[in-house]
């Protein structure tokens, strides 16, 4: 083994290259202690390499590796997000399952993708040379070393929040949130499941032996100001357009990310708290205990484990079927087709679809392809056409499960509504996606729209003309859960009037408040 004198400073490149997304990040922020913070993340590895290690320098480089890959994440956050680690990070990385992680990372630009290589090319050429050689450190540092801890510590005591430097600060700080609202969950659990809310039709449905079935598409990604229904000049929607629809015109979702946005729509969670969504049942329970059969068909994920965080709200449901995403969403019609068939009267069914989320062209058949069948080298522009594409292929699936539902006897219902919308290089000119820190109003503008049958609008006629007068009103989705009882004359304590938005009781807010990805929250009118 070859013995080499080198000096401290020989690491400096790959504690720098490491550190490459978090001193962009701190620079993006210019004020004092983010560059306390960037000194410290630079030095602080070199003292502990000094101090500790200086023996055996590649075992530094291999306790080095959780670094290696919270830096590759970080770069992921960094330069295709403009964001940090904040707890949906953590939510991403354990909730996520392979197929939707490698579809993920075809979104990457090419910055983060050389970064990227070159944080594991410097990694792996510091672990072989460290090895292949005995390593003799020259000069006498240590006293240098120690006065800079004494710095460190002066530092932390003047509170300087040195916290924030790299791998700790955000890093460390959300994974702890996260943590601590995995064990909330764990610990709510069992009271989600004992609690009731009594929940009973009132007279005037009671007494109405109508068979009901209620239809509820919830997709992905999907911007209000992208389909024809609501005037977008290219043709999105042309089967839907067909139909009798109410469209919400200024109702906008609660955050940007699935996750956060199902637990305030279908639940009683609101704002940046989930301890509702914890403590008690979803919307689908209150319609289990009326009398209604429930479902949910979802192409989203659950994991190997057969859990996700959205399967915890679909698992309230009668009947559960999970295809993984590893199908087109047109898979579903199969479900809704038996479900349909099952002799209950009165049938609440979810489908929870993966809509028009990124890859777009994973969303339809190639035959479907229209717009994207023009080629352009024109990046931006090829990424809206395959988009459209694959609205186009949901207004398909939407005029197909429209076409199901009419064969129904009874009253009969449908609502389609987004999670969240898209950044078409909206909040940035590099993001594309949703989940922004910083987003534009595009990340919540959804789409909500309802059908109802004749037979509904003339035994309802009064909750059928206010859900039309209310259409243009500004609305938050989070208010779902005090407003959608009310379409089947559902009654229990816990309903807020003033939140219903399909009610004359209906209070709209002054001020709407979104949530991103870091669980900030903002005002939606201050968003560009």
């Amino acid at each position: 083994m070859k013995i080499r004198e080198v000096n401290i400073f020989f690491f400096l490149p790959f504690v720098l290259v490491l550190d490459i997304p978090f001193i962009v990040t701190a620079l993006r922020e210019n004020t004092f202690t983010s560059y306390l913070a960037i000194l410290f993340s630079i030095f602080f590895p070199l003292v502990l390499l000094q101090l500790f290690f200086y023996k055996r320098p590649w075992l530094f480089i291999m306790l080095s590796f959780p670094i290696l890959y919270l830096a590759l994440s970080f770069d992921v956050l960094v330069f295709d997000y403009n964001s940090y680690y904040n707890i949906s990070t953590w939510q991403a990385v354990f909730d996520s399952n392979p197929e939707e992680s490698k579809e993920f990372l075809g979104i990457l630009n090419y910055r983060t993708w050389f970064i990227g290589i070159l944080q594991i090319l410097t990694y792996l050429f510091y672990l072989l040379w460290s090895i292949k050689h005995r390593i003799v450190f020259s000069g006498n540092l240590k006293n240098w070393s120690w006065h800079f801890l004494a710095l460190i510590a002066l530092l932390f005591y003047k509170g300087a929040r040195m916290t924030k430097a790299f791998p700790f600060g955000n890093t460390l700080d959300s994974f702890i949130a996260y943590q601590k609202q995995t064990e909330l969950e764990r610990n709510l659990m069992p009271i989600k499941k004992t609690y009731h809310y009594k929940a009973t039709e009132n007279q005037e449905f009671a007494k109405d032996s109508m068979p009901k079935t209620i239809v509820v598409l919830i997709t992905e990604s999907l911007r209000r100001d992208h389909q024809s229904i609501y005037a977008y000049p290219r043709q999105t929607t042309p089967l839907m357009q067909n139909e009798n629809l109410i469209k919400y015109t200024d109702l906008i979702s609660p955050a940007n990310q699935t996750v956060t946005v199902l637990r305030r729509v279908l639940s009683q969670a609101e704002g940046a708290g989930d301890s509702l969504y914890f403590a008690r049942p979803s919307i689908i329970t209150a319609f289990k205990e009326a009398g209604y059969r429930t479902a949910w068909f979802s192409t989203q994920s659950v994991g190997k484990n057969g859990e996700s965080k959205n399967s915890v709200i679909a698992k309230e449901s009668d009947t559960t079927v999970f295809h993984n995403n590893t199908h087109l969403d047109k898979v579903l019609l199969s479900d809704l087709r038996n479900e349909l068939s099952n002799p209950a009267t009165q049938k609440l069914i979810f489908l929870h679809v993966f809509g028009v989320h990124y890859l777009y062209d994973h969303r339809f058949p190639p035959s479907n392809a229209y717009f994207s069948k023009q080629k352009t080298s024109d990046y931006k522009q090829d990424q809206i056409n395959k988009y459209d594409d694959a609205i186009r292929y949901n207004d398909y699936l939407q005029s197909e499960i429209l076409k199901l539902l009419k064969q129904q006897a009874g009253e009969k219902i449908f609502i389609t509504f987004s999670d969240h919308g898209e950044s078409l290089f909206e909040s940035a000119p590099n993001i594309q996606g949703h989940g922004a820190l910083q987003p534009a109003k595009v990340e919540f503008d959804v789409p909500f729209v309802l059908w109802f049958s004749n037979e509904y609008q003339k035994n309802h006629p009064e909750i059928y003309h206010n859900v039309l007068k209310n259409k243009d009103l500004p609305a938050i989705n989070s208010d779902f859960f005090h407003s959608f009882p009310y379409l089947s004359g559902i009654e229990f304590k816990e309903l807020k009037p003033e939140k219903n938005f399909f009610a004359p009781t209906y209070k709209p807010l002054q001020k709407r408040y979104v949530l991103n990805s870091g669980l900030d929250s903002l005002d939606y009118q201050t968003l560009k």
